[in-house]
Parts: structure tokens; sequence; C-alpha cells
């Protein structure tokens, strides 16, 4: 029963494969910049608002 679960989730994966890439790269983007952000603020707490104020 699993196993046969599995296989249908392989398969309708390779199907919508380019969508799944797609939102995969979305969301490695949005942790990136999240990531990014946050080591950030760690390194400069105080650059960070001026960065914001500045973009605004």
């Amino acid at each position: 029963m699993l196993r046969k679960q599995v296989m249908i989730d392989v398969i309708s994966l390779r199907a919508h494969w380019g969508a799944v890439k797609c939102c995969l790269r979305v969301l490695v983007a949005i942790l990136q910049k999240n990531i990014l952000q946050i080591f950030e603020g760690h390194i400069s707490p105080t650059q960070m608002p001026r960065e914001i104020l500045a973009r605004s």
C-alpha cells in the first residue's frame, strides 16, 4: 500500500518537476535572503535600520 503511494508520488513529482523546481528556487531565494539579513543584523545591528530607512 505504502509502496504504491510512493510510486504515485514519484510519478506525479516527475510530471510536475518544472513547477517543483520553480517553487524550490523561490524558497531557497527567500531563505538565503532571510539568512543574509539575519547575518547582516548580527554583524552590524546599527547599520540595518539605516539601510531600511534609506530604501523606503
